[in-house]
């Protein structure tokens, strides 16, 4: 799943437009295919900019919501024994 929406096994460019556009919302390109395109030269600065800048909104959010299931999973635990 991560190889063909990251880019890696399929390249993003073979995807249909719409499903670029929507693959874009998503952190799988920033992953794999956005490092791979600014290697080869084929973004300019303000498009690493973005992605750097999408990746870091990514990151924020994913660390936002394992701290929420972290103190959720901290009151539901309960440890039995010695």
């Amino acid at each position: 799943l991560l190889g063909v929406f990251g880019g890696r096994w399929v390249p993003l460019v073979f995807f249909p437009f719409w499903a670029q556009q929507l693959l874009n919302l998503t952190p799988f390109p920033y992953l794999f295919n956005a490092i791979v395109r600014t290697y080869q030269g084929a973004v300019d600065y303000g498009q690493i900019q973005g992605y750097f800048l999408n990746t870091t909104v990514w990151l924020l959010i994913l660390f936002v919501i394992s701290r929420i299931l972290w103190k959720k999973g901290q009151i539901n635990y309960a440890a039995y024994g010695k």
